[in-house]
């Protein structure tokens, strides 16, 4: 009989493990309303930015009171039709051109490992490696961010990268007749504010 119980109670210990294993770590979505991409470049006429205005983010991550402890499975995604730049419609329209919009309408990240997590009492600062893709090519990618835990609920995160678009075979856009010339060299922008996914879903 006290072998039953003690298999019994070893069984049980392993459950309550796992169970607080998985709940240590909540699924967490962007809140879009207050998060933004952008990308930003330079031509031969002047610099120019594009604005994300349909994306989606979600995280797992294990945060006690505002003290984030870990963060895994960062998955992006952005669509290409939704760009908008500070050169109107006619830009707007080679861009997609660029990026193959019919083809490949959206952006995605997908993490892969986060090294270098420094956390200071509500900040935190580290780098997110994953694969990019983008115009159906991906490139793995080390994305540095910072951020800060408002609660257990709430935290946003912040960071840039510099990427070139011939790593991803998309070709420079052009305007005015060939007279604007982008550059290769683009800067992805990103500000992130999240909830827990399931306080997103009630509120809607």
């Amino acid at each position: 009989m006290k072998t039953n119980y003690s298999k019994l109670a070893t069984v049980l210990l392993i459950l309550f493990v796992y169970c607080g294993m998985a709940m240590s770590q909540q699924n967490y979505a962007v809140i879009t309303a207050v998060s933004s991409v952008s990308i930003k470049g330079t031509s031969t006429l002047h610099p120019w930015s594009m604005e994300g205005h349909d994306l989606t983010c979600n995280t797992n991550a294990d945060i006690k009171k505002t003290n984030l402890n870990k963060i895994t499975d960062v998955n992006f995604s952005c669509k290409v039709d939704k760009l908008t730049s500070t050169e109107g419609s006619s830009m707007d329209a080679k861009a997609h051109e660029a990026l193959k919009s019919d083809k490949f309408p959206l952006i995605t990240f997908k993490s892969q490992d986060i090294t270098g997590l420094v956390i200071t009492d509500d900040k935190f600062t580290g780098n997110l490696t994953g694969l990019l893709t983008i115009a159906g090519n991906s490139k793995i990618v080390n994305i540095p961010f910072s951020g800060k835990v408002v609660n257990d609920n709430h935290w946003n995160v912040k960071g840039s990268v510099k990427i070139k678009m011939t790593d991803f075979h998309v070709d420079p856009p052009t305007a005015f007749l060939g007279a604007m010339k982008t550059g290769d060299e683009v800067t992805l922008n990103y500000t992130f504010d999240f909830n827990k996914s399931h306080e997103l879903s009630e509120s809607k």
